[in-house]
């Protein structure tokens, strides 16, 4: 079991109860897999605490404690993450 102990998004916090970031950073550029737009995409975000600092931003891109040197997901290659937010 992981822990959710931060959120953010492209829209205002819909009164989530945990940590918010509300920022332009949320934004994508692009298509997704199948060549959609990915307008909304991160319009809202949690973020699972895997590898990751727990009550930070789903920005913070800092590995957190247990993570294994080097990795971003813990499994096997270089992470590749399907979209990352970019910073505005």
């Amino acid at each position: 079991m992981f822990g959710v102990t931060g959120a953010g998004g492209l829209k205002a916090d819909p009164g989530t109860g945990l940590p918010y970031d509300h920022s332009g950073g949320f934004s994508i550029r692009g298509t997704g897999l199948e060549g959609e737009p990915p307008a909304g995409s991160f319009d809202y975000v949690v973020a699972i605490d895997r590898h990751r600092r727990p009550g930070t931003s789903p920005r913070d891109w800092v590995l957190g404690p247990g993570a294994p040197p080097g990795r971003r997901d813990g499994a096997g290659g270089p992470a590749q993450p399907l979209a990352r937010p970019v910073d505005g």
